[in-house]
Parts: structure tokens; sequence; C-alpha cells
């Protein structure tokens, strides 16, 4: 049985070898290259002898001699030449092994770490909510009121935006804010019925946002993507894995629209009790941006770690809804 070490070499990847190429070659091994190397030099013997011979009886032993040692030349040839193979065959496969186990062993290590980034965050946020909502609690009992402010929703799922939006920069080793965003859009119904959507919420600052943070549009007359996504009631995730993909979903919605510098986009339906429709996250990347290369190890970093952070703004959304539904002065500020 052989026995395997690794041992490092300039390659990036580490390789491996065999306990036999350090130690003293085995009697088979001395046997196999005896013989290779005795053969040729028997049978070139054997015809000389052949030929300085003048008895055709001994000729005659001498030639087939020759050619049942050539035969058998050519077929320990052969299986030797076999199992070299099978051994560089075998060896191969040990190393594709090796690069496998290192490249699962190097995600569970980047997993772990995403995990922990967003263990933290999550940690924070809920040490900034329980205030808000102590502080909170305190306006009304010594008030009766509270400003619709106090539980800032929009404010507080920036902050999520800019957590999710960290995490993924943390599981792709690269940081670069102006290649990434995340972003919520709002799904909102008037008196009078009329459903309206708008980007509420997003991971870059005030005046780096995008015009469709500005003001709120018809759902029925918005030509963002996000809006056909909504008025279709998605309830599955959507992803888009390249340019080309994007450039089949996005329409232009000006005239300085560049869609040619976005390279992925994942959109995340926001429902609340299953049925009533908030809205949506979505996660742009630009300029290159990868997170992953395929869409299924794509949607499955998304079912990971992306969704946690969507059930975060759902969340929001609820506490608000609870804060604020009791009978409590409520001014509104502008």
């Amino acid at each position: 049985m052989k026995i395997y070490k690794f041992i490092k070499t300039d390659h990036p990847i580490k390789s491996y070898k065999s306990m036999d190429d350090q130690t003293p070659k085995s009697i088979p091994e001395k046997l196999k290259n005896l013989f290779l190397l005795g053969s040729p030099v028997l049978i070139s013997s054997i015809g000389i002898f052949i030929s300085l011979t003048p008895s055709a009886t001994i000729r005659t032993g001498g030639i087939i001699t020759v050619i049942i040692l050539t035969i058998v030349a050519i077929i320990a040839i052969i299986y030797y030449n076999n199992e070299e193979n099978k051994t560089e065959a075998h060896y191969k496969k040990l190393e594709y092994d090796y690069q496998s186990l290192i490249e699962i062993m190097a995600h569970m290590d980047n997993q772990t770490k995403t995990s922990a980034f967003t263990v933290a965050a999550f940690s924070k946020l809920s040490e900034d909510w329980s205030s808000t909502i102590h502080s909170f609690a305190k306006n009304v009992q010594n008030s009766g009121w509270v400003s619709d402010k106090a539980w800032n929703k929009e404010k507080i799922i920036d902050s999520i935006c800019v957590h999710c939006r960290d995490m993924i920069q943390q599981y792709c080793g690269e940081k670069d804010n102006s290649k990434i965003s995340v972003n919520v859009v709002t799904l909102t119904t008037d008196e009078k019925g009329e459903q309206y959507v708008q980007m509420t919420s997003h991971s870059s600052p005030m005046s780096m946002r995008p015009r469709a943070c500005k003001k709120k549009e018809r759902l029925k007359d918005s030509l963002y993507y996000y809006a056909k996504l909504i008025r279709y009631q998605f309830s599955d995730l959507d992803i888009a894995i390249n340019n080309e993909e994007i450039l089949q979903r996005f329409e232009k919605v000006s005239r300085t629209t560049d869609l040619s510098k976005y390279t992925q986009y994942i959109a995340v339906p926001l429902y609340c009790k299953g049925e009533h429709m908030l809205g949506v996250l979505q996660i742009v990347t630009k300029h290159d941006y990868i997170i992953e290369n395929n869409k299924i190890t794509l949607e499955k970093f998304v079912n990971e770690n992306v969704i946690p952070y969507s059930n975060l703004v759902i969340l929001v959304e609820k506490i608000y809804n609870g804060l604020y539904a009791t009978p409590t002065t409520i001014n509104k500020e502008v």
C-alpha cells in the first residue's frame, strides 16, 4: 500500500508525491528496470552469437529464443506503460480531489466569516432598535403623543441596505461602494386605490442616489424593471447573472441611461403575511463586479446570506405598524 504525504511546490496549489519517490526502489521496481534494460542487451547478444555459430540447429534455437524474448519484451513494455498511465491518472485524480477540498474549505471559511459579519451587523441593529423603541415608549408614556419619525423606517432600512452591501463585499473580498448598491423599493396605495412605487431606501448617501429615490411613480406608468416585477406580483427570486440577461430585462428610462455598465442583478420580493406585497429588495452590481459566476451558486448565496436582510426589512415594517397601531396622537413631521 502506498503512503502519500503533502509537500509544498512553487505552484499556488499544493501537490503530493508518493513516499516511494523518496525511498529506495522496491524489489518489483528493480526487476522491472532490470528486465527493460537487460532484455534488449540479451537479444542483441543472442543475435551476435547466432551470426557467429556454424550450427544450423543452434541458429534455429537462437532465432526462436530471440522471437520469444522480443514478444515478452513488447508485452512487458505495454504492461508497464499501462500501469504508469494508471498511476499518473490516479495522481491526477488525487490532485483534483485535493484542489476540490481546498476550494470547499476556502468557501466554508469565507461563509463562516460572512455569517459572523451578519451576526455582528444584526447585533448592532438590534441595539439601535432597542434604544429607539425605548425612547418611543417613554414619549408616549410622558406626553401621550409621538412623532411619525420616531420610528423612521426609511432611515432604518437605509442602514439594513448598508449592512447588506458591506456583507456582500465581505463575501467577495472586494470593497468598492461605487460598484455595488442595495436598495428597497416600496409599494404604497392611496385612498383612491391608486398604487405607487418609490425607491425609499438605499445603501448610497443621499447625494449619490438614483432618480428613482426622488419621487414616487404610479405603478402602472413606471418603466423600471422593479415596477414590472411588482405588477406581476413576483414571488420568487429574480436573478440576472450577466449584462446580457440584464439587457433582456431592463428598459432605458431616459436618454442618458447606460445599461451596459450593469453586471449582475438580484431582486427579492418582500411580502407581509404571505399575501400583502411591501415591495422589492434589489442588489445591483456594476463594472464587472461579480458575486458568483453562475446562477445556481448565486441563488444559493442569496438564500443563505441576503434573505435574512430582506426578512429584517419586513420586520421593520411590522414594528412600524405595531408601534403606530395604538390610539395615540401622531404628529407628522415634514
